[in-house]
């Protein structure tokens, strides 16, 4: 509501604000109006309008950022204030798992209530600290104070520590990838360190507590294991869809219980989650998004302002972190998720449109 209401402020303080074409507009309000729709025709329509409340925040958060920052400066602030929220979460994990001695209980539901972020509800959530990590290197490589710098570094060191520690595959795998992609992005040359060098960090420190991490990982190779746990719920949001493949059974409606009366109410995949809830028509509208997105972002790597295109490269590798953390946990359910990915969407925007003014001053 704070948001909502400084927002509007906003609005009303600018009546003589030039209006120009804010790139991505169109593919994000198209994505909103097929989610829109569905929603309409949902099995469940109380239960997806409020699940799905968190677009209008963050629909405000991609107007305020692509139509409203004036200068990159203004990226870097959040940049900078993401960094901060990574290291006060990536502390609080670090301080629970002291706490724990440094080991993930078989209960870890209750583990995680004790970080007490409602960022956090399952160990995977982690993903949020591999998706920001890019954002701090931008900081980090950018014209920033001292103090900026020395944040988004411990940012970056701390969330890599606390993904390791908490034993997530799919948040490790990812901030390997995004922070590689990243690194690679500001110096080609860079393309086969950053990675691998953010995956030594994280084998150094599963070693140092009996390689946890690395036994969970070998669990993939057993393929029953694997069957056991997201195969069947794939397979589960692939029935959704094939049995309403237009608009699907609505937003947020996907339920799964599994032989061990597991209940989960996301599909562990958002591509797959949205042809079940929102059918191919959501599917094609999402694929549409992420296609202007890399468009956007591909314009931003081939800038002469050092600033911009060390922030493009940082919106692109998380975007890209993004998605592939989507392809085995990340669901619009989740708050974060949403906030997250509008507010990416709104930096890639404001980014394309700093090259649109240079192109159109020539």
């Amino acid at each position: 509501m704070v948001l909502a209401a400084g927002g509007l402020l906003l609005f009303f303080r600018q009546p003589d604000k030039p209006f120009h074409r804010v790139p991505l507009l169109f593919s994000v309000l198209l994505f909103l109006g097929v989610t829109l729709l569905s929603i309409l025709r949902s099995e469940d329509i109380r239960r997806s309008i409020r699940l799905s409340a968190p677009l209008v925040p963050a629909l405000l958060l991609f107007i305020l950022i692509a139509d409203h920052f004036e200068v990159p400066r203004h990226t870097r602030w959040l940049y900078l204030t993401l960094s901060a929220a990574g290291l006060a979460l990536s502390l609080e994990v670090l301080w629970n798992a002291w706490r724990n001695k440094w080991v993930i209980p078989p209960g870890w539901q209750n583990w995680l209530s004790d970080v007490r972020s409602p960022l956090l509800v399952v160990p995977n959530d982690t993903v949020f600290l591999a998706v920001i990590a890019p954002l701090s290197l931008a900081v980090l490589l950018c014209q920033s104070g001292k103090a900026s710098k020395l944040l988004a570094a411990v940012s970056i060191l701390l969330s890599i520590v606390a993904v390791s520690v908490i034993q997530s595959r799919i948040a490790t795998l990812t901030i390997v990838a995004s922070l590689g992609i990243a690194a690679a992005l500001v110096k080609p040359r860079f393309a086969f360190v950053g990675g691998p060098a953010v995956l030594a960090a994280a084998l150094i420190l599963d070693a140092t507590l009996g390689f946890p991490l690395l036994a969970k990982s070998s669990v993939l190779w057993r393929t029953s294991d694997f069957w056991n746990g997201r195969i069947p719920v794939w397979s589960a949001a692939w029935t959704g869809f094939i049995t309403s493949p237009i608009l699907g059974h609505g937003p947020h409606t996907f339920d799964y219980v599994s032989p061990a009366s597991i209940h989960l109410r996301w599909a562990h995949n958002l591509y797959l989650e949205t042809l079940s809830e929102q059918g191919i028509v959501g599917f094609i509208a999402l694929g549409l998004l992420l296609y202007q997105v890399s468009s956007a972002a591909r314009t931003n790597s081939h800038r002469n302002l050092p600033e911009v295109r060390y922030l493009g490269a940082g919106a692109y590798a998380a975007m890209t972190g993004f998605c592939l953390g989507a392809v085995f946990e990340l669901s619009f359910l989740r708050e974060w998720v949403v906030i997250v990915f509008f507010s990416l969407l709104g930096v890639i925007a404001r980014l394309a449109w700093y090259k649109q003014q240079e192109e159109g001053s020539v």
